[in-house]
């Protein structure tokens, strides 16, 4: 992901991309998985904090550079929109499939 980093929409579309990246890797690492993987709860959050902690580094590596905390701000805000959004649609999707199983 190479997003310039000029202005405050520049972070905050920074941070939806890495979300869309995070989720389609989270999305093909839950495709890979057993049902009892799936439903194990701890694994999956596990992989949650993941995610997140991965969005809090970028976010202090940018304070180290500078950037301000505003334009941070809103990176994190739209990293975690997106992947709630995210989680959301993919909770729709595998719903249905889990009712079958």
């Amino acid at each position: 992901m190479a997003i310039p980093l000029r202005t405050r929409r520049d972070l905050k579309n920074a941070g939806h991309a890495m979300a869309v990246e995070a989720m389609e890797a989270f999305r093909l690492h839950m495709n890979s998985l057993s049902q009892a993987e799936m439903d194990d709860v701890e694994h999956v959050e596990r992989l949650t904090r993941r995610m997140l902690g991965a969005a809090d580094a970028v976010a202090s590596e940018y304070r180290t550079a500078g950037i301000p905390e505003d334009w941070i701000r809103r990176f994190l805000l739209s990293f975690r929109r997106t992947v709630a959004a995210e989680c959301q649609a993919l909770s729709l999707t595998l719903r249905p499939v889990a009712g079958t199983a």
